[in-house]
């Protein structure tokens, strides 16, 4: 299964465009399993600062990642792309000209955001945004956890996301320019102190394929497809 196609925050797929995909719900586990929380800081300078072009790196098991920048002007909650991805998959454009050998199928996608790890100060409440979901125990008392986040979410004068009320429930939703909706927790921002924010890695998801996403005329550039092929990833041909 590949991702799926629909409008995302960065907007739609580019034809004659290389794509790093991450499959719905990446081998049968839940998003929640693939959350750095909290985000993680101690990362290399490069990885800190907006990048372009994906960054190629290495873990100790010599297996090669790629380090990908997710822009604030696209998502400008690290929870906008989260979502996203849990609704659509992952599918992040890289330039033709990567090193796609290097790719197997341990490769994962490794994401940084600008305002990922966010200290909050906490006046009234002993934690903060939503009960912690099972699988994440460091919840209560991480001050700079990354679920706190969700209780900071203010509507937007946006036309890519907006607020929307359940009046019946008491309850607020964020809408994706997909269509998806996710919880946030205005209701427990009382008492709640942003303390600050930097740029953390705060998800990672497994390479499950490469899509070339054809030409007008249904072809692509053969050289990029040849250095695409040299991945140990399925690499399909798409129209979209």
């Amino acid at each position: 299964m590949t991702a799926t196609r629909s409008e995302r925050g960065c907007g739609t797929r580019t034809r004659g465009g290389v794509y790093l995909e991450s499959q719905l719900v990446p081998e049968g586990l839940p998003t929640e399993h693939f959350l750095y929380d909290p985000p993680r800081t101690a990362i290399p300078y490069t990885w800190s600062h907006p990048h372009r072009s994906p960054l190629i790196c290495q873990d100790e098991r010599q297996r090669n990642h790629v380090v990908i920048w997710v822009g604030r002007e696209f998502y400008p909650s690290v929870w906008d792309f989260i979502e996203e991805s849990r609704s659509l998959g992952a599918s992040r454009r890289a330039p033709g000209g990567l090193d796609f050998s290097v790719l197997t199928h341990g490769s994962n996608m490794l994401f940084v955001h600008a305002t990922a790890r966010t200290c909050i100060r906490s006046e009234r409440h002993t934690h903060c945004g939503q009960p912690p979901p099972s699988r994440h125990p460091t919840f209560n008392d991480e001050p700079a956890c990354l679920y706190g986040g969700l209780a900071l979410i203010e509507p937007l004068a946006d036309e890519k996301y907006r607020t929307v009320v359940d009046t019946e429930r008491l309850e607020s939703y964020r809408e994706l320019p997909c269509g998806h909706r996710y919880r946030i927790y205005p209701e427990n921002r009382e008492g709640l102190v942003e303390d600050g924010t930097c740029a953390a890695l705060f998800m990672y998801l497994p390479i499950t394929s490469i899509a070339l996403v054809n030409r007008d005329d249904g072809t692509f550039d053969e050289l990029t497809e040849a250095n695409a092929r040299r991945s140990k990833v399925p690499v399909n041909r798409v129209d979209f």
